[in-house]
């Protein structure tokens, strides 16, 4: 094993030329920009960046392996997924010109990967606060050089204000006008080595090449014009520059041996995995991959898949699930894998055709997660909670709606109890053990036609204080209840407004009663230390879009926002979403009378929802209860369904009339007093906003009923309307006849696939 250095410049040169790429037991690039922004100033301040292992690959054997390019750009949008190199470029390189090396790196990918990023390319990602799956969300930067860092005291950290290198966008490189910032990738520049290469350069080439090259304005200028500052600027630039093309900063040692990708597997594996750098399932990967010629890929690209639909999963979870589903151990040691669990995992992972396999029941997991369930990537505290579900859809089980509350009890119960924690990996092994135990854990047991069953699932654990967490009691609810704002509480919430599309609307965990409105004097003759206790915890909190907690409602006293602020055709709608009946009441002096009423209500409907059928069995399998795996007419998605669909609800509408309530999905909506179509209708619109959006965006039919437009949109000639009412951004007409109401609702039921029913005054 040689030890050998080169430059900064050499070695990006090779990453370009693609003679030095990364194996295919290689881990995916994790660095933040600060990493990048720290190596770069060790790099300029000629502090030691550690040593690099490079494999030599035998030239008989390039066509054997497969490779990766290094990344150039960091995307985290676009999932940064490095590209295979083709093979005969690989050929080429081995053939016809023995002077070529092909290499590649066994440890030091990161700060390789940083480099070559910040010198060749960009780095994007998610502004805070934005939406996974918008990519307007995301930012691209790029490194710069603070070219004014010269006056500063480089050997007192207390005089070092301003950064030497920092990642910026172009807008935040222009609105700094104290520091003159350069992008890095401008000193790669083969002007600048020619420059360092010329004994007799003088600073006249200096000034053209910097003119040439770097956009000095403002506060660059002065120093320009500035004698002694213009020459400490032109020896903090040539410093720079030495490290980057003269001075051979990158060290490595070199495997020259004939080795095979086998015992450079296990070299990489001692390496990483003895100083802690990859977790274990990164590990497995390693093996795994180093099996199976395009598995990065099929990782990679199941990932991104998952994405799209909302939600972030990497590659320890979709290794922890293959190892879950192939019935592989779950407590892995990579030393213990043996070669028929890789096979099988290989083998399960993607199959043509119908038939299930690992990635199918991944991702239509997610898709019942988003489609049926509702449940956001924010609602997930613990992704493991879902491996036994997949699990399930493997082995040929059914998710559909006679499964939803089965479903949801088991992942809520999960996830409020924490039941993943230190021990998770024996838990999923239990439930597993639940779901098989009447097939003696036979690995070819399937599930065929049954739904998801709360019951069977939970009986495997053995553990006693953990089976008890599962147990559905007065006192578990009254708990959930106690939660006080944050990540648990959010969790209750999200189960009792069920429904709402987390990943099309964003919103807030909102006080009822103001947070701010809690002082003593609001509360006379009353135990206030009680008050406060419950101000914060779940009877209190509520679901509210950004646009209304932030704007409509920040600060106002309840009883003032629903009386004096909503609209009048909206508060018996934002009474029945936010669960308050007409008998509480809603002065802040009266919170304790309002607290009791709407807690007994919620526990009303948490018992609801979690405390439903337990013990449906296989005879509840049925044409009902198939779920998205079951390609049939009723999954055809709303975009598919037109006129033919307009199913018996058809026959009453020439009965239209005045309505008093209506019932549709979750959305019971009754009118107090005589009939108001027009308030049934706004209420049917709002829920149909609020809760398929995504079915909204993707149908043409459905868009001619809502547009996404505020400029008074066309819905049409042919029936006319009165006017328009915005809701969450969408806009929709309210029409001039009851009739014509009542066949629009009728017609979206449809285009949704669900019942609508009419109570008429």
């Amino acid at each position: 094993m040689a030890y050998r250095t080169t430059t900064i410049s050499e070695i990006v040169g090779k990453i370009f030329r693609r003679s030095l790429c990364l194996p295919v037991i290689q881990r995916k690039y994790v660095w933040d920009s600060d990493k990048i922004e720290n190596l770069f100033d060790s790099i300029y301040r000629g502090y030691p960046i550690g040593t690099f292992l490079i494999w030599d690959i035998p030239r008989a054997s390039l066509g054997d392996y497969y490779f990766y390019n290094f990344l150039e750009n960091y995307d985290e949008f676009e999932g940064n997924v490095n590209r295979m190199i083709a093979q005969p470029i690989l050929i080429h390189h081995g053939e016809g010109n023995e002077n070529i090396q092909f290499q590649s790196v066994l440890d030091g990918q990161q700060r390789l990967t940083s480099i070559y990023v910040a010198l060749q390319g960009y780095y994007k990602t998610r502004n805070t606060g934005g939406r996974i799956n918008n990519p307007l969300s995301y930012t691209s930067r790029r490194l710069h050089f603070n070219l004014t860092g010269f006056n500063q005291n480089l050997n007192d950290e207390e005089e070092e204000n301003s950064p030497l290198f920092r990642m910026l966008s172009e807008s935040e490189m222009r609105a700094d006008t104290i520091n003159a910032w350069q992008p890095i990738n401008t000193f790669i520049n083969d002007s600048w080595r020619q420059y360092l290469s010329n004994p007799n350069a003088n600073e006249t080439i200096l000034v053209r090449i910097i003119e040439e090259h770097v956009n000095y304005e403002c506060t660059l200028s002065a120093v320009m014009n500035d004698g002694t500052m213009q020459r400490q600027l032109f020896r903090h630039i040539e410093q720079l520059l030495k490290r980057i093309h003269s001075d051979e900063i990158i060290s490595f040692y070199e495997i020259r041996d004939q080795v095979n990708l086998s015992e450079v597997t296990e070299i990489f594996i001692r390496i990483n995995s003895g100083g802690k750098v990859l977790s274990k399932s990164d590990l497995l990967f390693s093996t795994v991959v180093s099996k199976w010629q395009d598995g990065r890929e099929k990782v990679d690209d199941l990932i991104a898949t998952v994405k799209e639909l909302g939600y972030e999963i990497d590659t320890d979870f979709v290794m922890r699930t293959a190892l879950y589903l192939t019935h592989s151990p779950i407590l892995f040691r990579v030393d213990n894998f043996q070669v028929e669990n890789i096979d099988r995992i290989i083998d399960c992972f993607y199959r043509e055709g119908d038939e299930m396999d690992i990635r199918k029941s991944i991702l239509k997991t997610f898709e019942y997660l988003r489609n049926e369930l509702k449940i956001s990537e924010k609602t997930l505290k613990s992704k493991n909670v879902l491996i036994p579900i997949i699990f399930h859809l493997f082995k040929g089980g059914l998710l559909g709606r006679n499964s939803l509350n089965e479903v949801k009890k088991y992942i809520y119960i999960s996830l409020l109890q924490k039941v993943f924690g230190s021990h998770g990996d024996s838990l999923l092994s239990q439930l597993r053990d639940g779901m098989l135990q009447n097939n003696g854990n036979n690995p070819a047991y399937v599930l065929q036609g049954l739904p998801f069953n709360y019951t069977r699932i939970i009986s495997g654990i053995t553990d006693q204080r953990k089976r008890r967490l599962y147990d559905i009691t007065h006192q578990i609810i009254e708990d959930f209840l106690d939660k006080k704002k944050g990540d648990e509480s959010w969790l209750v919430l999200s189960l009792i407004y069920e429904g709402l599309q987390h990943q099309y609307a964003s919103y807030d965990q909102d006080h009822l009663h103001p947070r701010s409105k809690f002082i003593e004097r609001n509360f006379p003759n009353q135990d206030f230390e009680l008050i406060e206790n419950r101000r914060d915890t779940v009877p209190n909190l509520c679901f509210a879009t950004e646009e209304d907690n932030r704007l409509n409602k920040r600060g106002k006293l309840l009883q003032d926002y629903i009386e004096n602020i909503l609209p009048a055709n909206n508060v018996q709608w934002y009474k029945s979403f936010n669960f308050i009946d007409d008998n509480m009441p809603l002065n802040i002096t009266e919170f304790n009378d309002f607290y009791e009423r709407r807690r007994e209500k919620l526990k009303r409907k948490l018992f609801e929802k979690l405390n439903g059928p337990q013990d449906a069995g296989p005879q509840d399998a049925g044409p009902q209860d198939a779920g998205p795996q079951d390609a049939g007419p009723q999954d055809a998605g709303p975009q598919d369904a037109g006129p033919q669909d307009a199913g018996p609800q058809d026959a009453g509408l020439q009965d239209a009339g005045p309505l008093i309530g209506i019932n549709f999905a979750h959305l019971n909506y009754r009118v107090t007093g005589e009939g108001n179509t027009t308030s049934c209708y706004n209420e049917f619109m709002k829920y149909v906003i609020d809760n398929y959006t995504h079915f909204i965006a993707d149908s043409i039919i459905l868009r001619n009923r809502f547009k996404d437009r505020a400029d008074h949109p066309d819905f049409g000639q042919a029936i006319r309307y009165n006017r328009i009412i915005s809701w969450n951004r969408w806009h929709f007409h309210t029409y001039q006849d009851s009739k014509s109401k009542i066949k629009i609702m009728l017609e979206i039921a449809n285009l949704l696939n669900q019942r609508i029913d009419f109570l008429y005054h």
